[in-house]
């Protein structure tokens, strides 16, 4: 794997769960700077806090002048109910932040080797038994993927620097501390764990650490541009992604949730019953043409490795 060493690394939005799995892997051989608009959240080793609002341009500009690589993980959460108003800060804040780091790579004297920018694999038709990649045309109409295509549309057309590269990386569910995968551990830990609807439905999925190391690679990588998937290579259904966290969790029973449990449940904690039942089946197809080597390929190993790493083991069972 090529290593990036002595790097400077902006990260915007970097404070979340997958911003703080990234700067983690950077920091020991880089500098990292993480642009926050909650600056009181603890900095990850010894990265540095910098201030933004995610649309206006001021002291943090400054701070890509001179940077190798810029990612972009700023946006509100998805995971919520989609109503008008959460819907309009959901895309607001993906092409604000997405337009405001464009303006200010225009602006600078040394611009960025690279920009990635997050992107999601929502953009993509259900898929069940045809997994899609990067060269499907195939996309769905739903409000995440409305989000996903202006997000994107807005990354390509901002005029940057023609010496600065750009990447939107389709990320699936991304297994962590955090994230995605809370909620999962919290349902297994009451041995809630079946499957979800008729459990048919197709989850893909990659563990943080990959995304560290793809991010790695497409910096090293200078003939890569455009769209890449990070998903592993193998997705799997509902009923055996489920399956495998009670497994790790070492949960002694796995209540399945029939559909209109899942969309009730979802309606009482204040989210979309959709985030679990729409089927994405997705592969990396770029990464895999162009020798990317998977560190966690199966669910298992992947799973077991962030349970035994979460302090305090606070989702085993026993």
């Amino acid at each position: 794997m090529d290593a990036v060493q002595n790097k400077k690394l902006v990260i915007a939005g970097g404070t979340g769960f997958i911003g703080h799995a990234i700067a983690r892997y950077f920091e020991k051989d880089n500098e990292v700077v993480l642009l926050t608009r909650n600056s009181n959240r603890p900095a990850p080793g010894k990265c540095r806090l910098v201030p933004w609002d995610a649309r206006t341009l001021s002291g943090w500009v400054q701070e890509l002048d001179g940077a190798d690589l810029v990612i972009n993980l700023a946006g509100e959460n998805i995971n919520c109910r989609h109503t008008t108003i959460n819907r309009q800060k959901i895309l607001r804040s993906r092409l604000d932040a997405t337009k405001a780091i464009g303006r200010a790579i225009d602006q600078l004297v040394m611009p960025p080797a690279c920009w990635i920018n997050a992107s999601a694999i929502a953009i993509y038709a259900e898929g069940w038994e045809n997994p899609c990649d990067e060269y499907s045309r195939a996309f769905a109409s739903s409000f995440p993927a409305t989000v996903v295509k202006e997000w994107e549309a807005v990354f390509f057309e901002e005029s940057t620097a023609i010496t600065t590269r750009k990447l939107a990386l389709r990320l699936g569910v991304v297994l962590g501390d955090g994230g995605a995968m809370e909620p999962y551990f919290r349902l297994a830990k009451f041995g809630l764990c079946g499957r979800q609807g008729n459990g048919k439905q197709m989850v893909s999925w990659i563990h943080a650490m990959d995304v560290c190391r793809i991010i790695a690679f497409l910096y090293s990588h200078q003939e890569l541009d455009g769209v890449i998937n990070a998903c592993a290579p193998v997705a799997v259904t509902n009923k055996v992604f489920m399956k495998t966290i009670g497994q790790v969790c070492h949960a002694p029973f796995a209540l399945p949730a029939k559909e209109w449990m899942v969309r009730a449940g979802a309606w009482m904690i204040g989210t979309e019953a959709t985030m679990v039942l729409e089927s994405r089946n997705v592969l990396s197809a770029r990464l895999a043409t162009h020798g990317f080597v998977f560190r966690f390929p199966q669910l298992t190993e992947a799973l077991e490795q962030v349970v035994q790493n979460i302090p305090g083991n606070r989702y085993r069972l026993f």
